[in-house]
């Protein structure tokens, strides 16, 4: 189960239903949430660890055990996809800053996601951090949405070559 509200079947069925007929496409209708930083912050951690999940299903034998009954938290799952080797390290820093992100947030519900939360997920993406920042002018719900879904959508096309599905 990636989160308490749809099962990896549920995501992979909605992924073969229109309008969702690609990863960005499900991205973008379902986990960008414009004008709600804080929302989009906790869905994109919600989809990242599906793509955890993908990740360790294609690269373990039964890796369906380890999912399924191993209870393993989000930076365990991410600390394994990092001992694959197979995700340049940028994608493995973003992701335990958005972890951290998320962590804070649930920790807190009156937590504010600001410039600076979003700036550290990104920061390992350099100057493209410069670039999704210049190029959404100060609206931090733009600058939030364009670098989660920039990241996410390289993290989901690497994904599908590793799961030889490009």
């Amino acid at each position: 189960m990636v989160n308490n509200q749809l099962s990896q079947e549920e995501i992979d069925r909605l992924l073969q239903q229109e309008p969702f007929k690609s990863e960005q496409d499900f991205y973008s209708v379902v986990v960008s949430t414009p004008n709600d930083p804080f929302a989009t912050v906790l869905k994109t951690h919600m989809y990242t660890e599906y793509i955890l999940e993908r990740l360790i299903h294609s690269n373990l034998e039964r890796g369906d055990r380890i999912i399924d009954e191993g209870r393993l938290t989000y930076y365990q799952k991410l600390m394994l996809v990092d001992s694959f080797n197979l995700l340049n390290d940028r994608f493995i820093k973003s992701l335990n800053k958005l972890n951290q992100l998320r962590n804070r947030c649930a920790h807190d519900l009156r937590k504010q996601i600001d410039f600076i939360d979003i700036e550290h997920i990104a920061r390992p993406w350099g100057k493209e951090l410069t670039e999704w920042k210049t190029a959404s002018g100060g609206d931090l719900s733009d600058f939030t949405i364009r670098t989660l879904s920039s990241i996410c959508g390289r993290l989901a096309g690497e994904t599908l070559k590793i799961e030889g599905k490009t």
